[in-house]
């Protein structure tokens, strides 16, 4: 499959997944890869419904303790494109970590240190 064929779920599975389990994650005893975290139900909009929920592509779990929160783009999208979203998830999930990557690279956030984002060449959490 070309990189520009890949879809979210694809990279998701192709390229992020597997970077994830090498470096550890759902491997070592008490870590866990949590997939799909909803993090709000969706503001209700009114007549009984609700906006759509909004949930993490990912998150780290060490110890029973929330780490990190991932926001996955599609191959062919810049790994920066999701990094506003992953800032956001990672402070309502009180995640000290948010990461961005659409599988090759990955933006680091650190809530330490706000104003010093950092680029990664890979997945090394």
């Amino acid at each position: 499959m070309t990189h520009e064929s890949r879809n979210e779920t694809d990279t998701r599975a192709d390229l992020i997944e597997p970077k994830l389990v090498g470096a550890g994650w759902g491997k070592v005893e008490n870590s866990y890869i949590r997939r799909e975290v909803t993090i709000t139900q969706g503001r209700i909009i009114g007549g009984g419904k609700r906006a759509s929920a909004l949930s993490s592509d990912y998150v780290l779990e060490y110890q029973g303790r929330k780490l990190a929160a991932i926001e996955a783009k599609k191959e062919s999208l810049s790994y920066t494109e999701g990094v506003r979203q992953a800032k956001d998830y990672a402070q309502r999930l009180q995640c000290r970590f948010g990461h961005a990557t659409s599988g090759h690279n990955i933006f680091q956030l650190d809530s330490l240190f706000a104003n010093v984002p950092r680029k990664c060449r890979e997945v090394v959490l």
